[in-house]
């Protein structure tokens, strides 16, 4: 609907690590989050990553040319997770297949307007990449 306002940030991932967690094993290893498992009822992220994959794959190719040390390394971490996914969890890698980003983990914010952001503990290496949609 037109007349309604959205706000807010939702992540989407295929292999989310769960910090915070307490105990041993499966729960200290990345996971397919939470909003793109086939369990969750609500099947809008999944869609979303569908519909996303040319607009995905263009800012990937962006990174390769602007920064193909990062591009590489992303790539390389996708690869990693597709061979730990095909021993261990065939939810991540069917998310996995559907991927179409170097980035691990996509933000989409919703507001108009993002907060000023700054990763304290990140490093000038680990670069983001931000990419404003819609009409002005």
């Amino acid at each position: 609907r037109d007349d309604v306002e959205l706000k807010g940030c939702i992540n989407l991932s295929p292999a989310w690590f769960q910090q915070g967690r307490n105990g041993q094993g499966r729960n200290h290893l990345p996971e397919v989050l939470a909003s793109l498992k086939k369990s969750n009822g609500d099947s809008g992220g999944r869609v979303w990553v569908g519909a996303m994959v040319i607009l995905n794959t263009l800012l990937s190719v962006m990174l390769a040319v602007m920064h193909p040390d990062l591009y590489a390394a992303g790539r390389e971490a996708m690869i990693k997770l597709g061979d730990h996914a095909e021993r261990v969890d065939a939810e991540m890698g069917e998310m996995l297949e559907r991927w179409s980003s170097v980035y691990g983990v996509i933000s989409v914010m919703v507001n108009r307007e993002s907060p000023l952001h700054r990763d304290y503990n990140g490093k000038n290496e680990w670069m983001d990449l931000s990419a404003s949609v819609g009409q002005y």
